[in-house]
């Protein structure tokens, strides 16, 4: 198969590239930079590298021509609203145009956990893929905001016609990212242990670039939206004990109870809500959504995404962690 990896030179995209080749698959991989590009080309040598922006034409046009099946990771992270829109909703927009018009069918596309609404009630606190979606647009993140119209325009695309598989990762971590893989809060020397005996959605990070290379191969996969966590996600008190048994400096944890912080954050949205509608931004910590989204008490099965992909994490969490820290610079 012929895959076309938009993203290819990023923290997960790398990963991703690499496992298609490494199971035989043609990697072509669309980065932004030539330090991307040289990214890629040590993560996966066979791959081809084209330079480009979804949000402009290009090489990628015709690349996009040869290939059997896209995986996009593409998103802007940083900034606000309108910062992220280009990169993440017009780039989206403009990559389903041309793979119509190249007669590209199959599409796996890389959503996130943090387009569910945290805030309405979970039966028995398990929060699987048919949860419903946020519902407040301005309560969210920026980056919440552009995710979810990205994956509305996907499946839009979906109900067209489009093979379509959405990919929902927890925090994923591995690499050089250790510490802030959806850990907490930190401010400067202190770590803002907010309910730190609640488990953590983690997904390391070759764990999750192979259930997405599974699920471009899997036509079980076309139509489904799947969860990928890991079997041993820690609690952040047990993550923060492991990082620290392997000589990885962590910030001093000043525990929170999350209802009391919840409860503190809930009467300042109330505040937010009757004096400027609700418009006045806050740091994500006090922000309720963000808060449910990070801290809530909830598992995360991934029962979905074992059955649909025959896929079981390959790494654990002491041995990812052994692997994280022998690939750091």
């Amino acid at each position: 198969m012929r895959l076309f990896i938009t993203g290819a030179g990023g923290f997960v995209g790398s990963h991703v590239a690499r496992i298609a080749s490494d199971r035989g698959h043609a990697v072509v991989g669309l980065v932004r930079s030539n330090s991307s590009a040289a990214t890629l080309r040590r993560a996966a040598p066979d791959a081809e590298p084209i330079l480009g922006d979804l949000r402009r034409p290009g090489g990628w046009f015709e690349a996009l021509e040869r290939t059997d099946a896209v995986i996009h990771l593409v998103a802007t992270k940083a900034g606000n609203v309108y910062d992220q829109f280009p990169g993440t909703v017009i780039a989206t927009e403009r990559l389903l145009a041309e793979m119509k018009r190249a007669g590209v069918r199959r599409l796996v596309h890389i959503s996130t956990f943090s387009v569910y609404d945290y805030e309405a009630p979970v039966s028995e606190q398990v929060l699987a893929e048919d949860a419903p979606l946020a519902q407040r647009p301005l309560g969210l993140t920026a980056y919440t905001q552009t995710k979810l119209q990205q994956e509305r325009l996907v499946r839009e695309a979906a109900a067209a016609g489009l093979a379509v598989t959405i990919i929902r990762p927890g925090a994923v971590w591995g690499g050089g990212e250790l510490w802030d893989a959806g850990l907490g809060h930190v401010l400067g020397p202190l770590w803002l242990a907010v309910g730190d005996g609640v488990t953590r959605k983690f997904t390391y990070v070759e764990n999750c670039a192979e259930a997405i290379v599974l699920a471009a191969e899997r036509d079980e996969a076309i139509g489904q939206t799947l969860n990928i966590v890991d079997d041993d996600a820690p609690t952040q008190r047990e993550y923060a004990r492991m990082l620290k048994q392997h000589g990885i400096g962590v910030p001093t944890g000043l525990r929170v109870p999350f209802a009391f912080l919840r409860a503190w954050v809930g009467v300042l949205d109330r505040v937010n809500a009757k004096r400027f509608a609700g418009r006045a931004r806050v740091p994500d910590i006090l922000n309720p959504t963000s808060l449910d989204a990070r801290f809530k008490r909830l598992v995360y099965p991934n029962t979905r995404a074992k059955a649909v992909l025959g896929w079981n994490p390959r790494y654990g969490l002491e041995e990812g962690l052994e692997r994280a820290l022998a690939q750091r610079p």
